[in-house]
């Protein structure tokens, strides 16, 4: 079970260190497959619950920006 980490949003509120990067949603599909992907591989590894937690995120967040995926025509509504 990974422990939990504290929340951090506020005035008062724990540092957990620097947030994601900023990013631009370019394409949103797949990004939460990317954070557990991510996740779920750090962990296994047995990195930090810190650390796994940041990767996934920096993932995530990345993948926000990467270039949409082309739908062909036959597909487009």
């Amino acid at each position: 079970m990974v422990p939990a980490l504290p929340v951090c949003c506020g005035a008062g509120a724990p540092s957990c260190g620097p947030g994601p990067p900023a990013a631009t949603a370019t394409e949103v599909t797949g990004a939460g497959d990317t954070f557990a992907g991510t996740f779920l591989a750090h962990w296994l590894d047995g990195l930090p619950s810190r650390q796994v937690l940041t990767s996934a995120v920096h993932a995530a967040t990345e993948h926000l920006g990467a270039p949409p995926v082309p739908i062909p025509a036959q597909f487009r509504s």
